[in-house]
């Protein structure tokens, strides 16, 4: 989580200036989850660790939600987004088993993430032929 943290935080300036902070945030708060690990079967609210974590989850959840739509706001994005937001709800309800909608929602947002960077490696270094200018 805090290399994630991490990783968000150097890379938002890259976006569009609503989702920098977006992402910023969402790195920021994964710091509080890697700083309150839950208890065993992460019950959510109940010892302060847990309350922490699932704040911190919470406000992981929303700001990365929120971050490909502040960034690119076109229609694939979106569709993108409500399946991941619907994913992540599904878990803060406690739908399903442990973990899974929760794996699903955050994999789906880092997925555009990564596309996302690999989109700006590509505009900033286009190969010519088959030579890269930025190795």
């Amino acid at each position: 989580m805090i290399v994630f943290g991490l990783g968000c935080i150097l890379f938002a300036p890259r976006l569009r200036k609503p989702a920098v902070i977006s992402l910023t945030v969402s790195g920021l708060a994964s710091f509080g989850v890697a700083l309150f690990p839950c208890t065993q079967g992460c019950p959510g609210m109940g010892s302060v660790t847990d309350t922490a974590h699932t704040l911190f989850a919470g406000l992981h959840y929303v700001s990365f939600a929120l971050t490909p739509v502040l960034h690119a706001r076109r229609s694939g994005v979106i569709a993108l987004v409500a399946f991941a937001g619907s994913a992540l709800l599904i878990h803060a309800t406690g739908v399903g088993p442990n973990g899974l909608f929760q794996r699903v929602g955050l994999t789906t947002l880092d997925a555009w993430l990564v596309g996302t960077a690999v989109r700006f490696r590509q505009s900033v270094c286009p190969p010519i032929g088959t030579i890269s200018l930025c190795k």
